[in-house]
């Protein structure tokens, strides 16, 4: 049985539950997931014969599968891993620690983005623009450098090589022999901070005490 997060009905990702002959194939380093009848997926590119929507696993800690919901929103962590970001940020007055999802437009909420306002994608107003008699605003998000968001997809592809090997699998034998739990998500996400966000360290000493942050990802704590 795959660690999955249900996919919203109707979404742009949805899969077509017709379809039982399709299954996840993991092919290492890559987090994305491929149809084993009908290849790659994204969400951007919909296959409606497909039996599988467009997913991934955790970018973190590897060890759930998530489904992408619209192809301009959605996230690359699992609920565990979201809880670590959520519950943490939570006292800094922020939705999440780090940039995680797949649109723009949550990047400057996060602390990384409240911290490093020039690093992530701000909205820029173009002009007003009056529709029906009543005014809306154009804009667009303005990023100069790299998509902070790499830094995610770096590791998990490093961590995912180092585990796996190179050999494609069917997903569901990966997740068999590497079960999600409370403590996995956050032992990789206490490493995933020291190689990719070490600024956190200062932010929140205890992130890497493994004991406590299992506790945060159990939801038994998080208080900074």
């Amino acid at each position: 049985m795959f660690n999955e997060i249900e996919p919203t009905s109707g979404a742009v990702g949805a899969p077509n539950p017709a379809r039982t002959d399709c299954a996840w194939l993991l092919e290492p380093p890559s987090p994305f997931l491929a149809c084993t009848l009908h290849g790659s997926r994204t969400p951007w590119h919909r296959q409606w014969e497909c039996g599988r929507g467009p997913a991934v696993v955790c970018h973190v800690c590897l060890r759930a599968v998530v489904p992408c919901r619209h192809r301009f929103s959605w996230t690359f962590l699992c609920r565990t891993c979201t809880s670590i970001e959520r519950n943490l940020a939570a006292p800094f007055g922020a939705t999440a620690l780090t940039p995680h999802q797949g649109w723009s437009g949550t990047q400057a909420t996060t602390l990384y983005g409240m911290r490093f306002p020039d690093r992530v994608y701000q909205q820029e107003f173009d002009a007003v623009s009056i529709t029906d008699g009543r005014p809306s605003l154009v804009s667009h998000d303005r990023l100069v450098g790299p998509n902070p968001v790499l830094r995610l997809g770096d590791w998990a592809r490093r961590a995912l090589g180092l585990q796996a090997g190179d050999e494609p699998m069917l997903v569901d034998e990966w997740l068999a022999a590497h079960p999600a739990s409370p403590r996995a998500s956050a032992e990789a996400y206490s490493e995933y901070v020291v190689e990719h966000h070490d600024w956190l360290l200062a932010e929140i000493p205890g992130i890497t005490d493994i004991d406590w942050l299992t506790a945060v990802a159990a939801g038994a704590g998080g208080h900074v």
